[in-house]
């Protein structure tokens, strides 16, 4: 993202895409640690300043931890209209 921190109240959406162990092939979603909880507030906290100026302004979060070939997070910010 390139300019200043957003302003105002925000949605944010995760996904966080979790390396696959060879003991869980067949699985889809990650039931196991790292915790989901953990993962946003780890993201919250360190996108102040960058995204957004304060995880205070994030007024509703989606999120979701699966397993995939490439880890990764995905992060969707939406400047709230009615939120």
């Amino acid at each position: 993202m390139a300019g200043p921190p957003l302003e105002g109240p925000l949605s944010v959406n995760l996904v966080f895409v979790l390396p696959r162990p060879k003991s869980r092939r067949k699985d889809v979603h990650h039931t196991v640690k790292p915790d989901l909880d953990n993962l946003i507030k780890w993201i919250l906290d360190v996108a102040n300043g960058i995204l957004w100026e304060d995880d205070k302004q994030i007024t509703s979060v989606g999120s979701t931890k699966i397993y995939g070939e490439q880890p990764r997070t995905i992060i969707t910010v939406m400047k709230c209209q009615d939120c």
